[in-house]
């Protein structure tokens, strides 16, 4: 099988998928919302206090430079969080179980479900 024949089934069963549990637009779309109101919630004070006036594309403050990564950081993160959780209830949709009854159980056993997920964010096995 080749790449492109490849990429072409990954697209189809990821179409299943998705028209299977359209739900799961919900992620990309929150996403997507999150990140343009971050943007908008950090940037709009930023210009309106006059911060980025003046300022020579040459010799940018290294002020600056802290302040764009402390957004890039904040975007990521909310971007990853919604990554995470639309392949989570796509995993669960491949293993034969929906999205829904998987979202009840982990409402019901929340402890176990934070340890992994804790522990598999600082770095441990989630085992």
């Amino acid at each position: 099988m080749g790449t492109l024949e490849r990429t072409w089934s990954l697209y189809k069963q990821s179409f299943n998928i998705l028209s299977a549990d359209a739900e799961i637009v919900f992620f990309p779309v929150m996403s997507a919302i999150s990140a343009i109101l971050l943007a908008a919630g950090y940037f709009y004070p930023l210009f309106r206090s006059g911060l980025f006036k003046g300022l020579d594309p040459h010799n940018v403050p290294w002020e600056i430079y802290a302040i764009l990564f402390i957004w890039y950081f904040l975007n990521c993160l909310v971007i990853i969080f919604f990554n995470c959780a639309l392949v989570g209830c796509a995993n669960m949709r491949l293993s034969g179980g929906r999205s829904k009854s998987a979202r009840r159980s982990a409402h019901r056993h929340p402890t176990h479900r934070q340890d992994s997920c804790l522990g598999f964010c600082g770095g441990d096995s989630p085992a």
